[in-house]
């Protein structure tokens, strides 16, 4: 059986809450922290999305740049699904 990994190098197992790092924001982060490119396709663990959103609450000057970056690629990806 594969094993996967968090970017971060902790084991990411069946049992554990593990999401996609879809947010270009969230690899960005995260890709800065482990010098690592990251891929939408990518798994990260709870500890490096909780670090993330902790790091943009903390910091609301950037937080709110990145939630709009975020809002603003959602939009866009509505667009295209519709127009296609």
């Amino acid at each position: 059986m594969p094993h996967h990994y968090c970017p971060c190098g902790a084991l990411l197992t069946s049992g554990s809450a593990v999401r996609f790092s879809k947010s270009p924001c969230l690899r960005l982060f995260i890709s800065i922290r482990t010098n690592k490119s990251i891929s939408p396709e990518t798994k990260v663990c709870n500890a490096c999305r909780n670090a993330y959103y902790t790091w943009k609450t903390n910091n609301p000057e950037f937080g709110n740049i990145f939630s709009r970056v975020e809002n603003e690629l959602f939009v866009d990806e509505e667009v295209v699904n519709l127009v296609n």
